[in-house]
């Protein structure tokens, strides 16, 4: 819109769309997430019309991942999970392996739904789990970073109140167990 009415001097692009959406998963603000995911959306709409060259990209999904999980809303962990599959689903119908969700995308989802504390967030957890079981090496390639991110979903996991805490445990270190065989040591 800055451009549109003139006070910006250049088209805005993906790297500036990626800086706003960097700064609402910064944001203390309640609606943070939601902004975050309008922005997007706005992106999304200018490179479809081909208004402007900001076609979004994998980092740019992510931003609005970790502004769910960041988010107090009780449906953030709903809407992270709903903006995965949007990002799947365009993945698979571009066949562009780089829009393809990578860990990050799945962890900060995953988050999301376990600080939503919806109870239905459990089902949607093992069946992500499940999902990312069946990944192959090439999915896991940073064991560091990988090895750090499952700190940071067990830690949350051992926090929250579902039902079947102890189930759901107990898949998590299933799949940690099968994620970290497959990352490939430095």
């Amino acid at each position: 819109k800055g451009y549109q009415a003139g006070l910006l001097d250049e088209k805005p692009s993906t790297f500036q769309f990626n800086a706003v959406l960097r700064s609402w998963l910064k944001s203390k603000h309640s609606d943070a997430a939601e902004r975050a995911e309008s922005g997007l959306q706005e992106m999304m709409q200018f490179a479809a019309t081909g208004q402007f060259d900001c076609h979004p990209d994998l980092n740019s999904f992510n931003h609005v991942f970790v502004a769910y999980a960041n988010s107090k809303h009780p449906n953030a962990g709903t809407k992270a999970l709903q903006l995965l599959s949007k990002l799947k689903n365009m993945a698979n119908e571009r066949t562009d392996q780089s829009m393809e969700p990578n860990f990050h995308s799945y962890e900060e989802t995953m988050l999301a739904l376990i600080r939503s504390r919806d109870a239905s967030s459990q089902d949607s957890l093992f069946q992500l789990f499940q999902e990312l079981e069946a990944k192959d090496r090439t999915f896991w390639r940073n064991h560091d970073e990988t090895a750090r991110n499952f700190r940071r979903l067990q830690q949350s996991l051992q926090r929250s109140t579902f039902k079947s805490k102890g189930e759901l445990l107990d898949e998590f270190n299933r799949l940690k167990s099968i994620a970290l065989r497959r990352t490939p040591f430095r």
